[in-house]
C-alpha cells in the first residue's frame, strides 16, 4: 500500500515489507583489521589491472558485480572487505497491476568474490513514476541503509522508521545526508531539514535572507555539512557555509575550493574525475599534506559500455577517446579503498573498479586556502532602521531599506529610494496591516516552505520583460530561492490595500508550491465557461486592467447577484482575483461592493477564509480573524 505526501504539511511514511528477516550484517564480514584486507588483496590479485608505476594497485571487479537478471544501480564501500551493491529487478504485472521494480542490496565479499543478499524492498512510487531512472539512485549510508532516488523524489530507509518517503515537488532535487542516525535534507531553497521518526519535516537551519541558493560541497571539515551560496547583492563570488547539523551553528567563509573540486569524502577527499585528457582519480588529505593519483589506463577508456561523451573525432576513433565518464558514489572511499565505475550511456555503472589507494605513491598537495568572510554591514538609516527592526521582531518578517535592496529581482529591476518621509510612511502602513493578522501568522506562513518573508522598500520598478510583466507595477511578490519577496515601490505611495494584496499572493505562492491549492474548486465558483486570461498583457500589448472585460464585475455595474469579480484586473489570474477580494474586504478599498448582497463574492471569500485557517492556523488563532469578522459582519447587513 502506498501513502503519498499529504495535501497538508506532514510526511506520511511508506510502510515497506522487508524480505523475510534481514541477514545479520556482522555475519557477512569475513575478517577484521589488516588480516581481512590482506585476504582481500590476495583474492583480488587475478583481477589486477596494469597501471602507471606510481598509481598503485587497481582491480576490475565488474565480473563479481554482474547479474544477468538485475540492473546494477549504484554501489559503495561497506567495510574493508565488502562492497555494497544495489540492484533493480522487475516485479511482474501489467496495466493497473504493474508493480514496477524492486530493489535488493547485496554485499560483495572481496575475499572470495561471493555475493550475499542483505535485504530487499519494493519501489515506493507509482509504476509510471519509475521511468527507467535507476541511474539516479545513490547509497547515502550503508548501515542502516539509506538510498536516495533523485529522479522520482524518493528516499528509501528499509531498516528505519519511516521506511520510505515520497518527497513533495518543491523538495525534488534535495540533497540527502545521514548524520548521527538522522536523515537530513538540504534544498536549494536555503534550508536544512531533519526527517523525524514520525515522517515529518523539521527545519534545522535557514540560510540568511541576504544569501541566495544552497548547494552542497565537500570540504573535508569534520562534523559539519558544507554548502556553497552567493551574496544576493553581489552574486559573482561564492561563499561557503559550514553548518553544524546538531547545534544549527554556522560559519561563513571564502575559499579557493571550487564547488566541483571534490566528489565524496570519508576521512580523505576524492577529487572530481572529469578531465579533457588523461583522466585520473586523485585522493587528497583534508589537511593538505599529500595526494595520491591514479591515471586511468587507456585500455579502460575503450571498455564496453564506457560513455565517451560527444562523438569521437577520427583521431579518437583510432583508440584514444577525448573524454571518459567516470563515476563515484558518496561511499566510494573507505578503509584505503576507492570504489569507482565507468558509466554506460544511461549513467549506470557498467564497469566497476577497486583502487587500493594505500598502494599509490604520495605526492605533496596543498589544501585550498580559506579566508574568513563577514557579510557587508547594511547601510544604517538611523531611526528608520530601528523602526524596521522593531517591526521585524514584532511580526517575524524581514524589512530591507534604501541601498540595501538588491538591484535585480526575478522579474523586475529596482531603483533605490531613500526619502525618509516615504520610508517612514510605508513602515507605518506595514505596522498597521501586519497587526491585522493573527499573532504568529507570519511564522505559520513561512512554515517549512519559505526560509523568510522579506519586504523590500524600493524605488521605481522596471520589468525585465515588458511583454510579460506590468510596466508600472507599484508592488510585486515572488517566491525566489526559498524567499517570499514582497517589493513595495515607495513612489506608488503604498497603502494598506496594496500590502494586503501582496500578502495574499505570498500565501497563494506557498499553497501552490506545496500543491495544497485546488484550482478546480475555485473555478467552480466562477461563471460557467469563464477562464482567467492568465496574462497581464493583451495581444495588443495593453494591460488587461484597462482592456479586459467588465462583465460580472462590480466595476462594470453588474447586479449584485451577478457579481463574481471586483474588476477587470481580477480576471487576469485566479491569485489576482483572491488578492483583490482580500484587500477589498480587509480595507474597504472598493465602496462599490455590497458584500451582503453579492452571494458569489461571499462564497469565494468564505472558501478562502476556511482555507487559510485550515492550512495556517497553528492553534493560537482567535475564534474570528479580522477578515472572518469583516465577512461575517457584511453577510449580516
Amino acid at each position: 500500500m502506498e501513502h503519498r505526501f499529504p495535501r497538508r504539511h506532514k510526511y506520511i511514511t511508506v510502510l515497506t515489507v522487508l524480505a523475510a528477516a534481514a541477514l545479520l550484517i556482522t555475519s557477512c564480514r569475513s575478517g577484521s583489521g589488516s588480516a581481512g584486507r590482506k585476504k582481500a588483496l590476495a583474492f583480488l590479485g587475478s583481477r589486477r589491472v596494469e597501471t602507471a608505476k606510481d598509481g598503485g594497485r587497481l582491480y576490475d571487479i565488474t565480473e563479481f558485480a554482474a547479474d544477468p537478471e538485475s540492473t546494477l544501480c549504484t554501489y559503495g564501500m561497506y567495510d574493508e572487505t565488502h562492497v555494497l551493491l544495489l540492484y533493480a529487478h522487475d516485479r511482474p504485472g501489467t496495466g493497473q497491476e504493474r508493480k514496477g521494480p524492486g530493489y535488493t542490496a547485496c554485499l560483495l565479499d572481496l575475499t572470495d568474490g561471493s555475493r550475499q543478499a542483505l535485504l530487499s524492498f519494493p519501489f515506493a512510487g507509482t509504476p509510471e513514476g519509475f521511468s527507467d531512472g535507476t541511474q539516479y539512485l545513490e547509497i547515502i549510508n550503508a548501515s542502516p541503509l539509506v538510498v536516495s532516488d533523485g529522479l522520482n523524489g524518493r528516499i528509501y530507509m528499509p531498516e528505519m522508521t519511516p521506511s520510505s518517503l515520497i518527497l513533495p515537488e518543491w523538495l525534488r532535487g534535495a540533497s540527502v545526508f545521514f548524520d548521527g542516525g538522522r536523515v537530513l535534507l538540504s534544498s536549494e531553497r536555503g534550508m536544512i531539514f531533519q526527517i523525524t521518526a514520525g515522517g515529518e519535516l523539521e527545519t534545522l537551519w535557514r540560510l540568511p535572507h541576504t544569501l541566495r541558493t544552497l548547494r552542497p560541497v565537500v570540504s573535508g571539515h569534520e562534523n559539519v555539512l558544507t554548502f556553497s551560496t552567493l551574496l544576493g547583492s553581489d552574486p559573482s563570488a561564492a561563499i561557503l557555509a559550514d553548518v553544524d547539523p546538531v547545534s544549527g551553528d554556522s560559519r561563513l567563509y571564502q575559499s579557493a575550493l571550487s564547488e566541483s573540486d571534490f566528489a565524496c569524502s570519508d576521512g580523505d577527499l576524492l577529487l572530481n574525475t572529469a578531465y579533457d585528457s588523461a583522466p585520473l582519480l586523485c585522493v587528497c588529505s583534508p589537511a593538505g599534506s599529500w595526494r595520491r593519483e591514479l591515471p586511468i589506463p587507456e585500455a579502460l577508456m575503450a571498455a564496453p559500455g564506457a560513455d565517451t561523451g560527444a562523438a569521437a573525432s577520427d583521431e579518437g576513433a583510432a583508440g584514444s577517446a577525448g573524454f571518459v565518464s567516470l563515476k563515484a558514489s558518496p561511499l566510494s572511499l573507505r578503509d584505503g579503498w576507492c570504489c569507482w565505475s565507468l558509466s554506460d550511456s544511461s549513467g549506470r555503472p557498467s564497469a566497476l573498479y577497486l583502487w587500493d589507494t594505500a598502494s599509490a605513491r604520495k605526492a605533496p598537495w596543498d589544501a585550498p586556502s580559506e579566508t574568513g568572510w563577514q557579510e557587508p554591514s547594511p547601510t544604517d538609516y538611523g531611526s528608520l532602521s530601528e523602526f524596521a527592526r522593531r517591526l521585524e521582531d514584532r511580526y517575524g518578517v524581514r524589512i530591507v531599506l534604501g541601498e540595501n535592496i538588491p538591484a535585480v529581482f526575478s522579474d523586475y529591476r529596482a531603483q533605490v529610494e531613500t526619502d525618509p518621509d516615504m520610508i517612514r510612511g510605508t513602515l507605518s502602513v506595514l505596522d498597521n496591516v501586519l497587526s491585522r493578522y493573527p499573532e504568529g501568522y507570519f511564522t505559520s506562513l513561512r512554515g517549512n516552505y519559505y526560509r523568510d518573508v522579506v519586504f523590500y522598500l524600493t524605488g521605481e520598478l522596471a520589468p525585465l520583460d515588458e511583454d510579460y510583466s506590468i510596466s508600472n507595477a507599484g508592488a510585486f511578490t515572488t517566491d525566489c530561492d526559498g524567499l517570499c519577496q514582497l517589493a513595495l515601490c515607495l513612489g506608488s505611495d503604498p497603502d494598506p490595500a496594496m500590502v494586503v494584496h501582496e500578502l495574499t499572493h505570498a500565501a497563494d505562492y506557498r499553497f501552490s508550491g506545496e500543491d495544497l491549492w485546488d484550482d478546480d474548486e475555485w473555478n467552480a465558483m466562477n461563471p460557467a465557461g469563464f477562464s482567467y486570461y492568465n496574462s497581464y498583457i493583451d495581444e495588443n500589448g495593453e494591460s488587461y486592467e484597462f482592456s479586459g472585460s467588465k462583465a460580472y464585475t462590480a466595476e462594470g455595474g453588474a447586479p449584485d447577484d451577478e457579481i463574481y469579480f471586483i474588476d477587470a484586473y481580477s480576471k487576469t489570474y485566479s491569485m489576482e482575483d483572491r488578492a483583490r477580494l482580500m484587500e477589498s474586504l480587509l480595507t474597504g478599498a472598493d465602496p462599490l461592493i455590497n458584500y451582503g448582497g453579492c452571494p458569489h463574492i461571499q462564497e469565494k471569500l468564505a472558501y478562502y477564509a476556511r482555507f487559510l485557517r485550515q492550512n495556517l492556523d497553528d492553534g493560537t488563532w482567535p475564534a474570528r480573524t479580522e477578515w472572518e469578522e469583516a465577512l461575517e459582519s457584511a453577510s449580516l447587513k
